[in-house]
């Protein structure tokens, strides 16, 4: 987690189910796929699960916190595809699955 920090800066773990937290585990996530090349990636992201039972599914804050996700989510989809190693990518809320293949 320290070289990460160093290159992302303060990760925001736990229960901070804001939308800012989702986004930067998505860019600790680019940067483990930059970086570590793992062979397989998991990511929560719990911002959208959460305003949902705030303020209802498809209200316009869900949709707003959605547009938000949906950038980060392709920031990751990108990192990995840069790799060339992304065979799947599985969207199942509040849990995105990237399985990856390939040589390390």
């Amino acid at each position: 987690m320290a070289e990460g920090k160093a290159a992302v800066g303060e990760f925001r773990g736990g229960i901070d189910a804001s939308p800012e937290s989702d986004e930067v585990r998505g860019k600790y996530a680019v940067w483990i796929l930059e970086n570590k090349h793992p062979g397989l990636l998991t990511l929560h992201l719990i911002a959208l699960d959460h305003i949902e039972h705030e303020a209802q599914a498809f209200s316009p804050k869900a949709m707003a916190v959605l547009e938000r996700l949906d950038v980060v989510i392709g920031k990751v989809w990108d990192a990995a595809n840069a790799l060339r190693r992304v065979t799947q990518l599985s969207l199942s809320s509040p849990i995105t699955v990237l399985p990856i293949t390939g040589s390390n």
